[in-house]
């Protein structure tokens, strides 16, 4: 994940039930490698623009609760 241009965070999911979650701060310029095979979610802090690059196969795409 690379943030161009705003700030962002990025949240990993816990290993194991209950844990916490790991937040990075992203900034502009700035980039993550999320580990294979975590879930993870985004969070703006700003109008941001992101480039993220994934596997085209055995991606999944948890759906997220309305408001």
């Amino acid at each position: 994940m690379c943030c161009l241009s705003g700030a962002l965070r990025l949240y990993l999911r816990p290993d194991h039930p209950g844990d916490a979650e790991t937040e990075v701060r992203l900034s502009a310029g700035t980039a993550f490698v999320v580990p294979r095979n975590r879930w993870h979610r985004l969070e703006l802090d700003r109008p941001s623009d992101i480039m993220s690059i994934g596997l085209r196969d055995g991606t999944r795409i948890e759906p997220v609760a309305g408001p």
